[in-house]
């Protein structure tokens, strides 16, 4: 009888010591990331502490059933409340993987090597900047936009920052092994350049106004037209050039994880000399496409004179035989002053165009309903005015339009 009760109090303190052991807070979704190797040694190590290990139901060593699991939780459960799994639940996987995983240190003369050809890369990218600078300041784009220089450091050291953060964060995930497999590369690489198109759009924009804002402080003019180019020049510059490293810096990574190289010493020094020369000639060109969209109404006119020519000449011979009934009265002296009347009349119309639209601007009245009336007023004045004064000097020399009269 004093058996049975020692048995149960020896029962009941059992109990009270797994009651309590079960209060430790695991979370039963708490993942172990380490190799199953180091959970091996942590159950090995503490083989002779684990008395129980035949009453779990499980066949096989503890190390066979402990490498199987895969959480804190399921560990705990089939340990009974171990002491090991205790101390394993205080510690963070962080503190597990420094304990037990010793990572593998380069070498002075490794990284030296790694380091030195980025290095004179990125050395040769700068100079490639100054040149690309050099060349594309004679545009006229910069020589009438002085806020384009303003924009050109702000907008190099953007890119610098996004693309240097993105080289990073790609070779930390490569050194942790996360971009071994395809699925796990596009997942990773998708949502990174992703981040870097939303941050670059946003950031070009303030860094736009930011240049327009200095530069009217500076020269001491303010135009909405610059501001707009400044503003999708550098917007188009960043998501771009972007884009464009984003690949470039994959291909440098995935390509250096295969020749066991370490990322950190190349994608960062690449991104950093590659980005200026990508982002300066994106930017010039863009800025001088958009500039020559400014002007364009300049080629429209020139277009527009060189098509009156031959225009002018079919119409009035088609007219003249629809009045004479197939035969023609036209000498050359009337068709020349009647050509040259008609281009004053269009050379005139379009510059009196261009500076009614923009007065229309600056009154904020919109040219698209005020402007056409105007010139359709003014283009029968001039033709009419200019056509009376061709006649008169086609009498004065001899050689004035007769049509053919029919009886």
């Amino acid at each position: 009888m004093a058996v049975t009760n020692n048995n149960e109090k020896k029962g009941g303190s059992v109990n009270n010591i797994n009651e309590k052991e079960k209060k430790v807070s695991i979370a039963s979704n708490t993942i172990i990331h380490e190799r199953p190797e180091i959970r091996i040694s942590v159950a090995l190590s503490q083989k002779s502490s684990l008395s129980h290990k035949n009453s779990i139901g499980h066949k096989g060593s503890l190390a066979d059933v402990y490498s199987k699991k895969s959480s804190l939780g399921d560990i705990y459960s089939i340990s009974g409340g171990a002491p090991v799994i205790r101390d394993l639940a205080r510690r963070s996987i962080v503190s597990i993987q420094s304990e037990k995983q010793k990572l593998e240190e380069e070498k002075w003369y490794q990284i030296l090597l790694q380091v030195s050809v980025p290095f004179f890369i990125a050395g040769i990218g700068t100079i490639g900047a100054g040149i690309v600078l050099d060349q594309v300041k004679r545009y006229n784009v910069f020589k009438e936009i002085k806020a384009l220089f303003v924009l050109i450091p702000a907008l190099l050291g953007l890119k610098g920052n996004l693309d240097m953060c993105l080289a990073s964060r790609l070779s930390t995930q490569a050194n942790l092994g996360n971009m071994e497999e395809k699925k796990n590369v596009i997942k990773i690489v998708s949502g990174n350049i992703l981040l870097v198109q939303v941050q670059a759009i946003v950031a070009s924009t303030i860094v736009s106004v930011f240049a327009v804002g200095a530069s009217a402080l500076v020269n001491g003019n303010f135009e909405w037209m610059h501001t707009l180019l400044l503003a999708t020049a550098s917007t188009l510059t960043a998501t771009m050039s972007c884009f464009i490293l984003d690949l470039v810096l994959v291909t440098i990574i995935t390509v250096s994880r295969k020749f066991k190289l370490n990322p950190d010493n190349i994608a960062t020094p690449m991104a950093a000399s590659i980005g200026d020369v990508v982002s300066l000639t994106t930017l010039s060109v863009w800025a001088r496409f958009l500039f020559s969209i400014h002007v364009l109404p300049a080629k429209s006119a020139r277009l527009l004179l060189l098509l009156s020519v031959p225009g002018h000449i079919v119409f009035v011979y088609l007219a003249d035989l629809i009045n004479s009934k197939g035969i023609s009265n036209i000498n050359p002296y009337f068709l020349a002053t009647y050509v040259t009347v008609a281009i004053l009349q269009i050379v005139l119309l379009l510059y009196l165009c261009h500076l009614l639209v923009h007065t229309m601007w600056r009154l904020r009245i919109d040219p698209d309903n005020s402007s056409i009336p105007y010139l359709t007023a003014l283009g029968d004045l001039l033709g009419s005015t200019f056509l009376l004064v061709g006649f008169f000097f086609l009498r004065s020399i001899g050689s004035e339009y007769t049509p053919v009269v029919n009886t």
